[in-house]
Protein backbone atom coordinates (compact mmCIF):
# COMPACT_ATOMS: atom_id res chain seq x y z
CA UNK A 1 0.00 0.00 0.00
CA UNK A 2 2.69 2.93 0.65
CA UNK A 3 4.50 1.85 -2.11
CA UNK A 4 1.09 2.51 -3.91
CA UNK A 5 0.92 5.81 -2.41
CA UNK A 6 4.74 6.56 -3.66
CA UNK A 7 3.84 5.53 -7.06
CA UNK A 8 0.71 7.81 -7.04
CA UNK A 9 2.83 10.73 -5.60
CA UNK A 10 5.24 10.30 -7.81
CA UNK A 11 3.07 10.94 -11.06
CA UNK A 12 1.53 13.42 -9.45
CA UNK A 13 4.96 15.27 -9.16
CA UNK A 14 5.92 14.06 -12.84
CA UNK A 15 2.25 15.44 -14.16
CA UNK A 16 2.46 18.73 -12.65
CA UNK A 17 3.70 21.33 -15.01
CA UNK A 18 0.68 20.24 -17.07
CA UNK A 19 -2.10 20.34 -14.12
CA UNK A 20 -0.77 23.97 -12.92
CA UNK A 21 0.69 25.29 -16.20
CA UNK A 22 3.71 26.17 -13.73
CA UNK A 23 6.61 24.58 -16.19
CA UNK A 24 10.37 26.61 -15.07
CA UNK A 25 8.51 28.17 -12.31
CA UNK A 26 10.00 27.61 -8.18
CA UNK A 27 7.19 26.19 -6.16
CA UNK A 28 5.70 28.92 -3.88
CA UNK A 29 4.82 27.55 -0.71
CA UNK A 30 2.19 24.54 0.65
CA UNK A 31 1.74 21.04 -0.39
CA UNK A 32 4.24 20.77 -3.27
CA UNK A 33 7.29 21.88 -0.62
CA UNK A 34 5.91 19.43 1.49
CA UNK A 35 6.09 16.70 -0.95
CA UNK A 36 9.71 17.91 -2.77
CA UNK A 37 11.40 17.59 0.56
CA UNK A 38 9.72 14.09 0.89
CA UNK A 39 10.98 13.21 -2.30
CA UNK A 40 14.30 13.98 -1.06
CA UNK A 41 14.00 12.11 1.98
CA UNK A 42 13.36 8.93 0.11
CA UNK A 43 15.55 9.78 -2.36
CA UNK A 44 18.47 10.47 0.40
CA UNK A 45 17.49 6.75 1.81
CA UNK A 46 18.43 5.28 -1.77
CA UNK A 47 14.36 5.00 -3.61
CA UNK A 48 16.04 5.36 -7.02
CA UNK A 49 12.81 6.26 -8.76
CA UNK A 50 12.57 9.62 -6.50
CA UNK A 51 16.45 10.08 -7.21
CA UNK A 52 15.59 9.66 -10.87
CA UNK A 53 12.16 11.89 -10.74
CA UNK A 54 14.10 14.78 -8.39
CA UNK A 55 16.96 14.63 -11.52
CA UNK A 56 14.64 15.04 -14.20
CA UNK A 57 12.70 17.63 -12.85
CA UNK A 58 15.49 19.45 -11.77
CA UNK A 59 17.07 19.19 -14.67
CA UNK A 60 13.93 20.75 -16.67
CA UNK A 61 12.65 23.27 -14.26
CA UNK A 62 9.34 21.54 -13.96
CA UNK A 63 7.94 22.04 -10.28
CA UNK A 64 11.41 23.18 -8.88
CA UNK A 65 13.72 25.69 -9.75
CA UNK A 66 15.93 24.60 -12.79
CA UNK A 67 19.31 23.10 -11.31
CA UNK A 68 21.75 21.03 -13.22
CA UNK A 69 23.80 20.69 -10.47
CA UNK A 70 20.93 19.30 -8.27
CA UNK A 71 19.75 17.13 -11.49
CA UNK A 72 23.45 15.56 -11.35
CA UNK A 73 23.63 14.83 -8.17
CA UNK A 74 20.44 12.70 -8.00
CA UNK A 75 20.86 11.71 -11.43
CA UNK A 76 23.94 10.32 -10.54
CA UNK A 77 23.06 8.36 -7.25
CA UNK A 78 20.36 6.74 -9.25
CA UNK A 79 23.07 5.99 -11.67
CA UNK A 80 24.82 4.66 -8.84
CA UNK A 81 21.75 1.92 -8.61
CA UNK A 82 22.32 1.05 -12.50
CA UNK A 83 19.39 2.52 -13.34
CA UNK A 84 19.36 3.02 -16.86
CA UNK A 85 17.54 6.47 -17.68
CA UNK A 86 19.72 8.33 -15.05
CA UNK A 87 22.58 7.11 -16.98
CA UNK A 88 20.56 8.20 -20.39
CA UNK A 89 19.15 11.77 -18.79
CA UNK A 90 23.41 12.42 -17.51
CA UNK A 91 24.59 11.54 -20.95
CA UNK A 92 22.23 14.22 -22.34
CA UNK A 93 23.72 16.45 -19.70
CA UNK A 94 27.08 15.86 -20.92
CA UNK A 95 25.71 15.91 -24.40
CA UNK A 96 23.86 19.12 -24.61
CA UNK A 97 26.51 20.92 -21.65
CA UNK A 98 23.42 21.72 -19.92
CA UNK A 99 25.21 23.28 -16.65
CA UNK A 100 28.90 21.41 -17.24
CA UNK A 101 31.15 22.05 -20.30
CA UNK A 102 30.03 19.97 -23.12
CA UNK A 103 31.48 16.34 -23.74
CA UNK A 104 31.30 14.11 -25.55
CA UNK A 105 33.08 11.47 -24.06
CA UNK A 106 31.67 11.34 -20.88
CA UNK A 107 28.07 11.30 -22.11
CA UNK A 108 29.31 8.32 -24.78
CA UNK A 109 30.51 6.54 -21.20
CA UNK A 110 27.06 7.27 -20.07
CA UNK A 111 25.09 6.08 -22.89
CA UNK A 112 27.21 3.11 -22.84
CA UNK A 113 26.06 2.41 -19.43
CA UNK A 114 22.57 3.05 -20.35
CA UNK A 115 22.70 1.15 -23.17
CA UNK A 116 24.08 -2.05 -21.06
CA UNK A 117 21.28 -1.47 -18.90
CA UNK A 118 18.72 -1.88 -21.30
CA UNK A 119 17.90 1.51 -22.84
CA UNK A 120 17.15 1.23 -26.43
CA UNK A 121 16.96 5.20 -26.69
CA UNK A 122 20.75 5.26 -25.14
CA UNK A 123 21.61 2.64 -27.71
CA UNK A 124 20.58 4.74 -30.77
CA UNK A 125 22.32 7.72 -29.04
CA UNK A 126 25.34 5.87 -29.01
CA UNK A 127 25.04 4.44 -32.45
CA UNK A 128 24.77 7.96 -33.39
CA UNK A 129 27.01 9.50 -31.43
CA UNK A 130 29.80 6.26 -33.20
CA UNK A 131 28.29 7.50 -36.84
CA UNK A 132 29.12 11.01 -36.39
CA UNK A 133 32.51 10.67 -34.68
CA UNK A 134 31.15 12.67 -31.64
CA UNK A 135 33.53 11.33 -28.85
CA UNK A 136 35.09 8.84 -30.26
CA UNK A 137 36.64 7.56 -34.23
CA UNK A 138 34.38 7.35 -36.76
CA UNK A 139 34.13 3.29 -36.75
CA UNK A 140 31.58 2.02 -39.52
CA UNK A 141 31.25 -1.60 -37.71
CA UNK A 142 30.77 -0.23 -34.91
CA UNK A 143 28.38 1.47 -35.96
CA UNK A 144 26.12 -0.89 -37.80
CA UNK A 145 26.61 -3.69 -34.50
CA UNK A 146 24.91 -0.50 -32.70
CA UNK A 147 22.05 0.11 -35.08
CA UNK A 148 21.30 -3.65 -35.34
CA UNK A 149 21.24 -4.23 -32.12
CA UNK A 150 18.72 -1.60 -31.34
CA UNK A 151 17.16 -2.23 -34.01
CA UNK A 152 16.26 -5.81 -32.67
CA UNK A 153 14.40 -4.05 -29.99
CA UNK A 154 12.23 -2.10 -32.18
CA UNK A 155 13.74 1.37 -32.17
CA UNK A 156 12.26 2.28 -36.10
CA UNK A 157 14.30 4.89 -36.60
CA UNK A 158 17.59 2.86 -35.91
CA UNK A 159 16.26 0.01 -38.07
CA UNK A 160 16.09 3.17 -41.38
CA UNK A 161 19.78 3.60 -40.12
CA UNK A 162 20.48 0.47 -39.87
CA UNK A 163 19.11 -0.81 -43.41
CA UNK A 164 20.95 2.37 -45.47
CA UNK A 165 24.52 1.42 -43.73
CA UNK A 166 23.96 -2.05 -44.49
CA UNK A 167 22.61 -1.56 -47.97
CA UNK A 168 25.97 1.09 -48.58
CA UNK A 169 28.34 -1.69 -48.00
CA UNK A 170 26.70 -4.09 -50.12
Amino acid sequence: MKQAFKLLTMLAFLLLPCVCGAEGSAPAEGWLNDFVLSMKNDATNGVVEAQLTLGVKYSEGQGVAQDYAEARQWLEMAAGQKNAQAFFCLGEIYEEGHGVSQDYKQAMGYYQNAAFNGSAEAMFRFGDMLAESRGVTQDKTKTVDWFGRVCRVGHRISCGRYRKLTEANC
